[in-house]
């Protein structure tokens, strides 16, 4: 199983993104279902060491807390992947570094590349597609909203051509975030 943590995406914004993505349908839309923010990408994860992620996720200790995503942007120019940018927080970048702690001891390596919080949206076999559509709606998408738990996914397989025609992840288990911890 492919498995990976995140924080869910509130319904308001979903819909907001739901009006513009039929307005360019040459771009690989997400499901809005599916709209999340990967905090760790655990990987392909024998089924067996299930039991022991979640029990260890289940000790994260870290408030709730805010969180704003705002505009379009892409990785670089030959990403061909669309995204919204997460604005990153001390808060959130402890719930990711807590997290890692938590699952490292069962052989997990993140590497040292920093993170960049950030909700995937669409993909392009064109990579002009993405950047025509950014130049028309740099900054059309904006949210803020309450991060009160975060998500252990499984990742299912990839998409059928164009809007993907069913959920691609699935939340295995929930961890609650608003517990007041000393």
């Amino acid at each position: 199983m492919r498995l990976f943590t995140g924080l869910a995406v509130p319904p308001s914004f979903k819909n907001d993104l739901a009006k513009t993505a039929p307005l360019y349908p040459q771009l690989k839309w997400h499901l809005p279902d599916d709209l999340h923010i990967t905090l760790r990408f655990l990987g392909d994860v024998d089924d067996a060491l299930l039991p022991d992620i979640q029990e260890r996720l289940a000790r994260v200790r870290v408030n709730s807390f805010g969180l704003e995503a705002e505009g379009f942007d892409m990785f670089d120019k030959d990403s061909g992947i669309l995204y919204c940018p997460v604005h990153s927080t001390r808060k959130l970048n402890n719930l990711v570094a807590e997290i890692a702690d938590k699952v490292m001891p069962l052989g997990f390596d993140f590497g040292t590349r920093p993170y960049v919080p950030h909700i995937t949206l669409a993909r392009a076999r064109n990579k002009r597609d993405i950047a025509d559509f950014m130049k028309k709606n740099r900054s059309a998408l904006r949210g803020s909203w309450q991060a009160d738990e975060f998500f252990l996914y499984e990742s299912g397989g990839v998409p059928e051509k164009g809007l993907a025609a069913s959920k691609r992840y699935e939340a295995l288990s929930s961890y609650p975030l608003n517990k007041q911890f000393s």
